[in-house]
């Protein structure tokens, strides 16, 4: 349980400290009615001795109070709801690298499989949008529900020379709903950026100035001279506050991909228990009151 407001939590010490009150003032009046009679007429003087429930009341009171000075710094609690609506841009490479048979069945086709994982994750309502890069960037699927579309832009995607990841980049924020919540996007790519109008680091800054997380994907070979600029993938996810894994076979993409999808579809959101300790505090007041009332025909 966590607070807005924990520096009132400090006069929960005024608990106890009335409850010690409570017990002096208890003492102070059995000590008066013994200093008033004898031992001998003290039964005529006090008919019973008090019993135990003559503290309820009074107990009752104190919890109301620690439930309304808890629910003064306004708890809560964390709980995972599934999210009701949202938009993943899928950002392919489809440079001629992509057709490489290191990852089976091929890497492209490795991207697609793990593409339609993550769609899978997703609840129906989430859109999901594909663009590609290589010697251009292009939107083969503005973002949709319809599964059927996404499928059809995912089996149409064609290699070609260069890998513009830029501008892919660029082409994926130009599909973000205007004042879009809940958008990210998914950027695959196994090569160095080759030539962008808009270099990757600019680009990921153009999704920082709209709120739009880029989680980055490096596919096959990470060493070499075919080796991915893993750099520049990282520092995209870094800069968008976004996450960065590298995925060196079709499992691992295939496991990447469905971690994005669980982690889009959840959301963790905080549950205001303010009402809850304060509707508490209020009942037992009343408790209180009302026990006093039926069994000494007095408040508290």
């Amino acid at each position: 349980m966590t607070f807005k407001l924990p520096a009132l939590l400090v006069l929960l010490v005024a608990v106890p400290l009335l409850a010690i009150a409570y017990a002096a003032v208890e003492r102070r009046r059995a000590g008066a009615a013994a200093a008033f009679s004898s031992v001998h007429m003290r039964a005529n003087v006090v008919p019973a001795p008090p019993r135990w429930r003559r503290h309820v009341p009074a107990l009752l009171m104190l919890l109301a109070i620690a439930c309304l000075l808890v629910g003064a710094a306004r708890p809560g609690r964390s709980q995972v709801v599934t999210r009701t609506g949202g938009t993943i841009m899928l950002v392919i490479d489809a440079s001629r690298s992509m057709e490489e048979k290191d990852i089976a069945p091929n890497r492209l086709d490795a991207a697609r499989n793990a593409s339609e994982v993550l769609v899978d994750q997703l609840p129906e309502s989430y859109k999901v949008g594909i663009v590609t890069f290589n010697n251009q960037a292009r939107t083969l699927s503005a973002p949709t529900i319809d599964r059927e579309a996404i499928a059809l832009a995912l089996d149409s995607i064609e290699t070609r020379f260069k890998t513009r990841l830029g501008d892919g980049i660029l082409a994926g924020l130009g599909n973000v709903p205007e004042g879009g919540r809940s958008v990210q996007l998914v950027v695959l790519s196994d090569g160095n950026d080759t030539g962008s109008e808009i270099p990757p680091v600019e680009a990921a800054d153009e999704a920082v100035s709209i709120d739009v997380k880029i989680n980055t994907v490096v596919m096959g070979t990470t060493t070499g001279e075919a080796a991915a600029d893993t750099g520049t993938l990282q520092q995209i996810a870094d800069v968008t506050k976004g996450r960065f894994f590298s995925a060196p076979s079709a499992d691992d993409l295939d496991s990447i991909y469905r971690g994005i999808g669980v982690r889009a579809s959840k959301a963790v959101e905080r549950v205001e228990l303010t009402q809850l300790f304060v509707g508490g505090g209020l009942l037992l007041m009343v408790a209180a009151a009302a026990l006093s009332a039926l069994w000494f025909r007095r408040t508290v």
